[in-house]
């Protein structure tokens, strides 16, 4: 009888969609960090405003933006790619855009082969699933 021995990095095919979703919301949770840390800042007028006490609504923003599930979401995105790309920053960079943004590695500059992108980009699901 044979048994079956996984692949290197294997999921299942639902398993690696799931990821793809996960990871295709990227940029927009990029957006929404973004748009905390900068937020608005009120009006401006030198009246005081609130409820006795010290305000710091920019301080609190930042805390926030930092302590979200989109900033932790993003993190470990970036995280998973690093590894996956053993440093380099050029295929962190085409992996990102692979992932993150659909898009084929044939209209990128890709520093390796097809074959070693696709096996890196097997990894970082892996990883990716790990960590999540």
């Amino acid at each position: 009888m044979r048994t079956w021995t996984p692949k290197v990095y294997e999921l299942s095919r639902d398993r690696v969609r799931e990821l793809k979703c996960f990871c295709q919301q990227y940029r927009e949770k990029r957006a929404r960090i973004s748009a905390m840390r900068d937020g608005g800042g009120g009006t401006m007028d030198g009246q005081p405003h609130g409820k006795g006490g010290i305000s710091r609504p920019t301080e609190q923003r930042a805390i926030y933006a930092a302590e979200s599930k989109d900033a932790r979401d993003v993190q470990m995105i970036e995280d998973a790619a690093h590894e996956a790309a053993d440093g380099s920053t050029a295929m962190y960079n085409c992996l990102i855009a692979n992932v993150c943004d659909s898009v084929l590695p044939e209209h990128m500059q890709v520093p390796s082969g097809r074959r070693q992108f696709y096996e890196m980009r097997r990894r970082f699901f892996w990883l990716l699933d790990a960590k999540r």
